[in-house]
């Protein structure tokens, strides 16, 4: 698979990274941000944030600046879970949302300065006011070097209404930053979210196992940061992005291959933070992320969104003569030439219950009832085929 990535639009009234991101049962976008005020001119900058943008990215898609305007009123909250800054030797990060059946759910580091980068744990806090109270799940299992202490839900559609399944999913890595390099797997009851003793890990023999030290790494997928993953409901395949790249599989445990990726806006994504890859508007073939730069670069650090486009090679089929039979000049169609116009014309042979005169033909190539091969439609008119019983 290939990809070209290019740069939509910027809110410059925003401050911030880590811009995550999941819908709600309203079509409404809630995106988390960190280390910014969120708003410009809203006050000091803070460990983590929320805002709230209503309907659909489509409505705000341009090639200017400042398709909308964010003010005080689209924050959500802010430093989640407790409402309250903490003190400058502690950091909490939000690295992860996921809404589901009422209740919104942030996956959270938790650092101290001693150890920046590298959080004494991971855990999830939830809401459901659509995040304005927050509450910490307590007793997290993923401290100390656990590799689920930056946890990334991943989302599927609006308010996780593509579900493939009865199982939420969650990739895991150890640090948020000069990561190095493998990342883990993790699943639970989507009606037990909130309860750390009913999650699975995903092994190295393929099975699911309620210890998370016998998790293995994911075969072909790597990160040095935070990630984020989706589900493309078009394509039927899930998408991860990464610092080490884009990728794409199947199936979230096995098959991953990296996008061949092109960027189209080079200035602009020269520079760039952890990129937040969106469920809103996805298209057949692209989908969308959010992500800031460094300041002072294009991106600058705030909130952008970016477009991914993907598409294939297709091959050629080539025809392949049946053996045993002589060859023709012309290869009979695949399909019939004449689009879909729901007429049908059957009339009785006199003598027959079985044979019909006259032509059908339906709404989709290679869709012809007659038996054997019809030629195109409009040479129907004078010929008497047979039915398939």
């Amino acid at each position: 698979m290939e990809a070209t990535i290019t740069h939509e639009f910027q809110l410059s009234q925003t401050d911030g990274d880590l811009w995550y991101s999941t819908q709600l049962d309203d079509e409404d976008t809630v995106y988390s941000w960190g280390d910014g005020e969120g708003i410009l001119g809203d006050g000091d900058r803070l460990n983590n944030g929320m805002l709230r943008i209503q309907g659909a990215l489509s409505d705000y898609l341009t090639t200017s600046a400042d398709p909308i305007t964010i003010d005080a009123d689209n924050i959500v909250a802010h430093d989640i879970p407790t409402g309250v800054a903490l003190p400058l030797i502690e950091s909490e990060k939000i690295c992860s949302l996921l809404y589901y059946d009422g209740v919104l759910y942030a996956g959270i580091e938790h650092h101290t300065r001693s150890r920046l980068f590298d959080p004494d744990k991971g855990y999830i806090a939830t809401s459901t006011d659509y995040g304005v109270t927050w509450t910490e799940v307590a007793s997290t299992p993923w401290t100390g070097s656990s590799n689920f202490r930056c946890p990334h839900f991943v989302n599927m559609g609006s308010a996780y209404s593509a579900a493939q399944d009865d199982y939420v999913y969650v990739f895991g890595i150890g640090r948020p930053r000069k990561w190095d390099g493998p990342v883990y797997l993790a699943r639970v009851a989507k009606t037990a979210i909130d309860d750390y003793s009913a999650y699975y890990y995903y092994t190295s023999a393929g099975l699911w196992s309620a210890t998370e030290s016998e998790a293995a790494a994911i075969d072909g997928l790597s990160t040095t940061t935070r990630p984020s993953a989706v589900y493309h409901q078009g394509l039927k395949q899930y998408f991860f992005y990464g610092t080490s790249g884009l990728f794409v599989s199947d199936y979230l445990w096995t098959g991953w291959e990296e996008v061949d990726v092109t960027i189209e806006d080079e200035a602009a994504f020269a520079t760039y933070y952890m990129p937040g890859l969106l469920t809103t508007d996805e298209g057949p073939e692209h989908i969308y992320f959010a992500v800031a730069g460094v300041e002072g670069s294009e991106l600058d650090y705030k909130f952008n969104i970016g477009r991914i486009e993907f598409y294939r090679e297709l091959e050629e089929p080539e025809w392949e003569e049946p053996e045993g039979e002589e060859e023709e000049d012309d290869p009979p169609p695949s399909n019939p030439t004449t689009p879909w116009t729901e007429q049908s014309i059957v009339v009785p042979r006199a003598g027959s219950e079985n044979v019909v005169s006259g032509y059908e033909w339906h709404n989709w190539f290679g869709g012809i009832d007659f038996w054997p091969w019809a030629e195109p439609a409009e040479d129907y008119t004078e010929k008497t085929w047979r039915v398939r019983e």
